[in-house]
C-alpha cells in the first residue's frame, strides 16, 4: 500500500471543505472554536485547545493566527480584520474546549489546573512574553499571558 499526499495534487482549503461537508449534513459548533476564528474544525477532541495553546507559548502565534491567515492569502478577509480577529482570539488561556473545562479535560491525567500552569509556564518561551524582575512569566487575571512588542 502507497499512501499519496492529496494535498500535492489538489490544494487544500478547509473553508470549502466544511462547505461541502455542511451541504451533506455536517454540523458546526454554534460558536467560534476556542483559540481559533472558526466554527468547523477540530471538534473531536478536547485536548486539541491544551496542544493549540503550548503552540502558543512556544512560538507566540496559535491557531487563531493559522486560519486568519489562509483566509486572508485566500482573499477572504482583510489585513485589518486578520489581525483584529487574531487579537481577539489567538493566545487566550485555555479554560475550555468545547464547552468543556480544562478541569474535566485533565481529570483523566489526574492533574489539577494548578499544576498544568506550572508546566505551561515551565515551557513557556520567556524570550517573547513579559517577565518580572524575577524572571516569572507576567500575566493578566485570567492567566492570558503578555507578548513583548519586540522580543529580542
Amino acid at each position: 500500500m502507497t499512501g499519496l499526499f492529496l494535498g500535492y495534487y489538489i490544494p487544500w482549503d478547509g473553508y470549502s471543505n466544511a462547505l461541502i461537508a455542511q451541504a451533506n449534513g455536517f454540523a458546526t459548533y454554534d460558536k467560534t472554536v476556542e483559540g481559533s476564528v472558526v466554527n468547523y474544525e477540530n471538534l473531536d477532541n478536547h485536548q486539541t485547545g491544551i496542544h493549540d495553546y503550548f503552540k502558543y507559548l512556544k512560538f507566540g502565534f496559535g491557531r487563531a493566527t493559522d486560519i486568519a491567515c489562509l483566509h486572508l492569502r485566500r482573499g477572504r478577509i482583510t489585513r485589518k480584520d486578520a489581525i483584529e480577529m487574531v487579537n481577539r482570539h489567538d493566545g487566550k488561556f485555555t479554560w475550555e474546549y468545547l464547552g468543556k473545562s480544562l478541569e474535566k479535560i485533565l481529570a483523566p491525567l489526574e492533574m489539577t489546573v494548578d499544576e498544568f500552569v506550572k508546566i505551561c509556564d515551565r515551557f513557556t518561551n520567556k524570550k517573547i512574553f513579559k517577565t518580572d524582575a524575577k524572571g516569572n512569566l507576567v500575566k493578566d487575571k485570567y492567566l492570558n499571558l503578555i507578548k513583548l512588542v519586540n522580543p529580542e
